[in-house]
Order: C-alpha cells, then structure tokens, then sequence
C-alpha cells in the first residue's frame, strides 16, 4: 500500500515537472531562456504600433445609445504580433468588438539591449456615437411690412425701415438676414 502511494506521488511529480518544463518551453524567448514579459506605458505601445484596425460600433450597441471606454491588457510577442487581449473593465456590448479590433493590430519590436522582447500594456479603446451639432433656427425676413420667421411661425408687423430706425444700423445691413435695407 506505501509503495503504491509512493509511486503515485511519484508519478504526479513527474507529470508536474514534465507540464513545467513543457509550459516553460511554450513560453521561452527566440534563444530557448523562459521570455521576460515588459510592461510598457500606454504611450509607448502607441508609439511602436504600425497597423491600428478600428473597432466596429456594435450595432446592438448604437440602438441602445450605448457608449464608453473599454480597457484592455494586450500581450505583443517578439515579432510584433498581439499575442493576448483581455478585457480589465468596460461595457460588456462594447468589450467584443474593442478585443477584435485589437487582435488585428501590430507594433514594432519592442527591444531591449538590442533583443526583441516580449511585452504588455494597457489600453483604453473608446466607443462614441456621433452626434449631430444642432442645426441653428433659420433666420427670419421682412416681408410686405413684416418681420416672417416660418421655422418660429412668427409674423410681426414690423417693417425693414422700421426695425433700422429701432436698432440705429449705420450700414443698413440687417442683423436678421444680412441683407442691406432699402
């Protein structure tokens, strides 16, 4: 019974050591050492990146008017490639489609004393809607003796002479429609 347990312990052992080492060997650098994994600021993996895709606003998303920041850690190996994505915080509607976009992207090396490395940083995807600037009221005329707004329906009886004579305008160009008075 003890020399079955003892080889069983032995046999995990040996399982545990061989996952290691195969782990150790999935992860290893270009020359065979464990790769040494850098943190690099966001402004400087901004820096080293070369093709940035853009994320795709869900549609989901934009019915429910829905927008804001995704945060993102990204792994880049030695050549460049995006290694991992993983989401840190951000709406759920948004974080698939700012995790593929970021799958797609690629940086330069990034070396350090002359040996590319592996490295990671955190970045902010952001998701806005467009709005449209709002569009300012149409500007009213005089017309046959009377100030006309059809965007107000507004109709004051008020005469180009008159309202120049009101607002002292030297050039006689009104301040309504920009048009010089008669």
């Amino acid at each position: 019974m003890r020399a079955l347990v003892l080889g069983s312990v032995v046999l995990v052992c040996g399982w545990l050591a061989g996952t290691a080492s195969f782990a150790r060997a999935q992860n290893a650098g270009p020359t065979g050492t464990p790769a040494i994994r850098h943190k690099v600021t966001a402004e400087q993996a901004t820096a080293l990146r070369v093709v940035s895709v853009p994320p795709k606003y869900p549609e989901e998303a934009v019915k429910a008017g829905i927008q804001g920041a995704v945060t993102l850690t990204v792994v880049i190996d030695v050549t460049g490639g995006v290694k991992e994505v993983t989401v840190d915080s951000g709406d759920p509607a948004l974080a698939p489609a700012a995790v593929e976009a970021a799958r797609q992207w690629k940086y330069k090396p990034f070396e350090v004393d002359g040996t590319a490395v592996e490295f990671e940083t955190s970045v902010t995807v952001n998701f806005r809607l467009k709005t449209l600037a709002p569009q300012p009221a149409p500007l009213g005329e005089f017309r046959n003796g009377e100030y006309v707004n059809e965007y107000f329906r507004l109709y004051y009886p008020l005469s180009r002479e008159r309202f120049f004579s009101l607002t002292g305008s030297a050039g006689g160009r009104s301040l309504l429609t920009g048009n010089r008075g008669v």
